[in-house]
């Protein structure tokens, strides 16, 4: 039993969720079972990670390490935990505890990002305001999207060879080309195929609170789903489906405001990253 070789350690809603499943189908990976342990979260002093949004499932080193009894020989063992990146001391938890983990990142226009993660908590029930009022400069929506400022002390506790970053949209335009190059990464055969079609962890805005209320709420399905039949689990899960639509769009000023906010740090993230991200500032 070992800590993991690798670690997805964000950003939420950056597309990590995906990530997790394609290297989990691959035959010398193995992932942990629990997605989002946020284990190492649990180790920073204080604790700071009690929010009603955020839970932290696994928070002993014995409980942790037993997500990866199942591996059957597997040279890779991973996990995935995008709250890791919100914390200025998780990366020295993890290079205590994993030193030599490869570390990877994907990151989504800051913006854009941030709407995604008001859907979801709307969705979940957790999320209430509209959105320009949910959305502002400094709310913890746009303070999770200052990169620069969260990579920082990731690149001064691990060497530069051990991090890797990815942007979101180079996953959405070549799937299949970002999976090689963290296959290679990570140290595996990065000719074997795997599923990339299947979409995971898809996002949407409730149309009808009522409907999210019921069908939204974890806690509601998990009690009721034992006593549904399974000829109406199908229609059920179409129904919650059809329920789901577009994200409100924030009006021109908000956005305007947002952008400004994001702007230092972006242009930070470029030279930190070598990448030309003027797009995110339009």
């Amino acid at each position: 039993m070992r800590y993991p070789d690798v670690i997805i350690f964000g950003a939420a809603k950056g597309g990590t969720t995906s990530l997790y499943h394609y290297l989990n189908q691959h035959p010398q990976v193995f992932m942990s079972p629990v997605k989002e342990t946020n284990f190492f979260a649990s180790l920073v002093g204080g604790d700071p990670y009690q929010r009603d949004s955020v839970k932290i499932p696994i928070r002993t080193h014995e409980t942790y390490l037993g997500l990866f009894k199942d591996a059957t020989g597997q040279a890779i063992l991973g996990e995935a935990s995008p709250l890791y990146l919100e914390h200025a001391g998780v990366p020295a938890v993890i290079r205590r505890w994993a030193p030599d983990a490869k570390l990877i990142a994907i990151l989504r226009e800051p913006v854009s990002r941030a709407v995604s993660s008001y859907a979801m908590r709307t969705r979940k029930g957790y999320e209430h305001r509209p959105i320009d009022e949910a959305i502002v400069p400094n709310s913890h929506y746009m303070q999770i999207g200052l990169y620069a400022k969260q990579l920082r002390p990731y690149f001064a506790q691990f060497p530069a060879e051990q991090i890797k970053i990815f942007l979101y949209n180079d996953l959405r335009e070549d799937t299949n080309a970002v999976v090689r190059e963290v296959f290679n990464f990570i140290g595996v055969d990065p000719a074997v195929k795997i599923d990339t079609e299947t979409k995971h962890n898809t996002g949407g805005y409730p149309r009808s609170a009522l409907v999210n209320r019921v069908l939204g709420n974890a806690q509601v399905r998990e009690a009721l789903m034992p006593y549904v039949p399974k000829a109406v689990r199908a229609p059920v899960k179409r129904l919650w489906a059809m329920n789901l639509g577009k994200t409100p769009e924030l009006s021109h000023e908000a956005r305007a405001n947002l952008k400004a906010f994001v702007r230092d740090d972006v242009l930070a993230l470029q030279l930190m990253l070598g990448r030309d991200l003027s797009k995110w500032l339009h």
